[in-house]
């Protein structure tokens, strides 16, 4: 019974706020529109202290917008340049988006929007999704000296990234990011001995900082297509291999012998730093005051992949100290046990990446007063009514 007079208790004290919470938008309402009757009638003294109360935390977004324009306004017909401009920077505030426009405010309310500006410095964007690893073959290698027939096939692998744009104009762009990079690729190799097929499935870790151009057409509009490109530099975390060898006696024996490996590390056979040629584009969507994003792009991979000197043997494990020690250490046989085991050899290769992300950017706005007037505009716009 206790607990129950609590949660009625608890609901009322939630519904008197609200409705004390209504009341009291509500009020501010009324006080918005006798403000806005006392300037239509050119009582111009006294408005800034009626909206006061209600500015310092009654009104909603909206009507802080509203509010702001209304002492803007004042503070141009009596002359107080200063409080205008103050007025019409706490305006953006309320609102980063808002345009004067002349066909509804006052011409010099719109002369005045034309010395301030809004537009976000910065971005910052959160994406993530798909990608999908394509090797291209520099040149095949084969165990038996022989021509093998290789073939690579596309696997899928995830991709988080975040990042920041510094607008150099609402067009222009600088971007960069951090990201982090899920990847792998089959292989299947036949025709090894006549008669016998390897396979391996490679899974890869990277982490990667790309610097981009990107350009934004209609950065005004609701739908935003862009275009970029840059360079992008990348690290190998982690990297694994399970190789897999089919053994059969002849070409028409139907039984198999199959080797398979369990997953080993590759890093001792894997050039860790990568660079990348990028090309991308993508389009944003405005949501609110903030966008959100679809992404695609393709990574054109520049460095060989491929460290030769650990083709067979992982030899870090065989120097201690600069010195070398026993070659027959456990470590270091067990690192070539998929070369001899499972007749696994790479070829020397770099690797693209095509990656499709959705996402989220967030605007920075930052209300501020322009350096140079963008006057110009207005002038045109009354010359063509005239």
């Amino acid at each position: 019974m206790r607990m129950l007079k609590r949660l009625l208790f608890s609901i009322f004290i939630i519904q008197a706020g609200a409705i004390l919470s209504f009341g009291q938008v509500d009020d501010c309402e009324i006080i918005l529109n006798r403000a806005t009757e006392q300037l239509d009638a050119g009582h111009f003294l006294g408005i800034d202290s009626l909206l006061m109360p209600c500015l310092k935390g009654g009104f909603s977004r909206e009507q802080r917008q509203r509010a702001y324009l209304l002492l803007t306004q004042v503070y141009l017909l009596l002359d107080d340049s200063e409080s205008a401009k103050e007025s019409y920077l706490k305006l953006l505030r309320a609102n980063p988006e808002f345009e004067a426009d002349p066909s509804r405010d006052p011409i010099d309310v719109v002369y005045l929007s034309k010395k301030f500006t809004a537009s976000p410095v910065f971005s910052l964007f959160g994406r993530l999704g798909g990608n999908a690893s394509i090797v291209r073959v520099i040149k095949s290698l084969s165990i038996t000296g022989e021509n093998i027939n290789t073939k690579y096939n596309l696997k899928v692998g995830w991709t988080v990234a975040a990042g920041v744009d510094w607008n150099i104009t609402p067009a222009v762009s600088l971007s960069t990011e951090f990201q982090y990079s899920f990847m792998a690729y089959e292989r299947m190799q036949t025709d090894l001995w006549s008669t016998s097929t390897t396979a391996l499935i490679e899974k890869q870790n990277w982490v990667g900082a790309p610097i981009l151009i990107k350009y934004s057409f209609s950065p005004d509009k609701k739908l935003v297509p862009y275009v970029y490109g840059g360079l992008g530099f990348s690290f190998l975390l982690k990297t694994t291999g399970n190789p897999t060898l089919i053994d059969r006696a002849s070409a028409t024996d139907e039984a198999e012998t199959p080797s398979r490996s369990p997953d080993v590390t590759f890093e001792f056979k894997r050039n860790e730093w990568n660079r990348s040629l990028i090309v991308g584009g993508g389009v944003r969507y405005k949501w609110g005051l903030h966008y959100l994003i679809a992404d695609l792009r393709y990574s054109f991979g520049l460095s060989n992949l491929v460290d030769y000197d650990g083709a067979v043997y992982d030899y870090s494990h065989s120097i201690t100290n600069g010195e070398n020690i026993n070659n027959t250490s456990d470590p270091l046989v067990s690192s070539g046990t998929p070369v001899w085991r499972q007749a696994y050899s790479d070829d020397f290769f770099r690797m693209d990446n095509l990656y499709l992300t959705i996402g989220y950017q967030h605007q920075l706005y930052k209300p501020r007063e322009l350096k140079k007037a963008r006057t110009q505009s207005i002038f045109r716009k009354l010359g063509k009514k005239k």
